[in-house]
């Protein structure tokens, strides 16, 4: 059994029927699922946002010491990628294949 957990808000989700790997900038799906990007702000400003097939579809703007998490749907056949600017870095960015 695998399962995804979100230290933001401290929740388990099951994940029996999903499949969940990291990725690179850029992935080209196979399947339908979700992107998750978790970024940590380092107490500064940052925009970061999740981009498929060159479309900004989420995005989060703000600065916080705890940094967050944006995620999006994204249809099978799809290219996904993430963009950060400003202070902080990407601690990770993952799909959640259906």
């Amino acid at each position: 059994m695998g399962y995804w957990v979100s230290s933001e808000i401290n929740t388990k989700i099951d994940a029996l029927k999903w499949h969940v790997f990291d990725i690179p900038n850029g992935y080209g799906t196979a399947r339908a699922g979700v992107a998750v990007m978790r970024h940590n702000a380092g107490g500064g400003w940052s925009d970061a946002h999740i981009n498929v097939d060159g479309l900004t579809v989420a995005r989060r703007r703000g600065g916080t010491n705890w940094g967050s998490t944006i995620n999006s749907f994204v249809p099978a056949g799809c290219t996904v990628s993430f963009g950060l600017g400003g202070e902080g870095g990407v601690e990770y960015f993952k799909f959640m294949e259906f």
